[in-house]
């Protein structure tokens, strides 16, 4: 199965839950748009956020939403 999670020198690891929800908001994206919203995942990958699964995936859901706009 490919991914459209991101990868740095391998793909991200997330957890399983968190990583299907941020699979399904980037499914709609290709080219440049994705590239964005995979460079938004990133930024929120990287940060010290913390809280609950939909906490985190709406961080995602919202980085993505700001980058692909």
């Amino acid at each position: 199965m490919t991914t459209k999670l991101p990868t740095e020198d391998r793909p991200i690891q997330l957890d399983q839950v968190i990583s299907e929800q941020v699979e399904l908001l980037l499914g709609p994206y290709s080219g440049e748009k994705l590239e964005r919203a995979q460079k938004a995942v990133l930024t929120v990958y990287h940060s010290d956020f913390l809280g609950g699964y939909s906490e985190v995936v709406e961080r995602y859901r919202e980085a993505i939403r700001e980058a692909v706009v």
